[in-house]
């Protein structure tokens, strides 16, 4: 039996469960039995401790790929390995053949995985009616050649336009933002549900020096996972450039009557700018080089018609 041990260091949950689903389809070209070893390198996610009886980061929350124990992986003689993404495959999900067959294939919630995302789906109940809405920035306003994420402006104004014209009755808010969550209450009173992501303001969750909970970084992963589950079962979804937001519409597929991502373009790499550019474009007015507003900036996956 030759393996193929898959790995990745660092990236978002979602970053992460793509470059899998892509190893996975190259182990099965070369006819190679895949495990996946999400603990040799580290990960956004690791804890220190053994979280369900394992530490690896994938059996955190998915079945394993396949039989093959960690030992009999990494101590084959004739075992192959990957890191991150291989020659040729897309960073996206997004209505990519491949990976749902990889998905469908391989892709099974771990028990605890299940039981929580089955609850947050009892308890807040997307359907048809819901806008499933993903807005994400703290952080990525200043991340290095990342995505420069949507203005509060962007998002409640298409939020808004969308609940007139689409025949949505409520918001299903997604985000790591406590600022966003009390903007969107004020703005959309009795409107707005939102999950049980961990939210702080103006900071980022993943860089906490003392976590604030108990396994902070599992629960993190855990609760992306449930975000993706819960948007893809809304009648729309908005988001930004993410792979959250790719994972949601990936999940989602025929269920979204209207799928669109504002996209602001990306991030500078120059390590003074890149500070600042989200912030100049977000003050300035568009004739002075802002960003567009959010019909001129949103790409248009599903619903066209919606946005004129």
């Amino acid at each position: 039996m030759r393996t193929y041990v898959i790995r990745r260091r660092g990236g978002g949950l979602f970053s992460i469960i793509t470059s899998v689903l892509a190893n996975l389809s190259v182990a099965e070209s070369k006819g190679l039995e895949p495990y996946v070893d999400l603990e040799s390198l580290p990960t956004p996610y690791q804890e220190n401790m053994p979280v369900n009886g394992t530490r690896n980061v994938w059996e955190y929350y998915f079945a394993p790929v396949s039989r093959v124990s960690r030992a009999e992986a990494l101590l084959h003689s004739r075992a192959e390995s990957a890191e991150g993404f291989p020659k040729g495959f897309s960073d996206s999900l997004y209505q990519n053949e491949i990976y749902w067959k990889m998905w469908e294939k391989y892709c099974h919630l771990s028990q605890p995985s299940r039981q929580y995302v089955q609850s947050e789906m009892v308890r807040l109940n997307p359907n048809s009616d819901t806008l499933g809405v993903h807005f994400r920035g703290q952080e990525q306003r200043t991340a290095s050649r990342h995505p420069l994420p949507p203005t509060l402006r962007q998002m409640a104004d298409a939020v808004s336009h969308l609940l007139e014209f689409g025949g949505f009755e409520k918001i299903l808010l997604v985000t790591e933002g406590q600022q966003y969550v009390d903007y969107f209450l004020r703005r959309f009173p009795g409107r707005v549900d939102v999950t049980s992501t961990f939210r702080l303001r103006y900071k980022n969750s993943y860089r906490l020096k003392k976590p604030p909970r108990s396994q902070h970084f599992y629960r993190l992963g855990l609760e992306s996972l449930s975000d993706a589950f819960l948007l893809s079962s809304c009648g729309g979804l908005i988001g930004c450039n993410s792979n959250l937001t790719d994972g949601a519409a990936f999940l989602g597929r025929s269920r979204h009557s209207v799928s669109l991502v504002v996209n602001n373009g990306f991030n500078t790499a120059h390590p003074i700018f890149k500070k600042f550019k989200w912030y100049l474009h977000a003050g300035l007015p568009h004739s002075w080089g802002g960003f567009d507003n959010w019909k001129e900036a949103t790409d248009v996956r599903v619903g066209r018609e919606l946005i004129h």
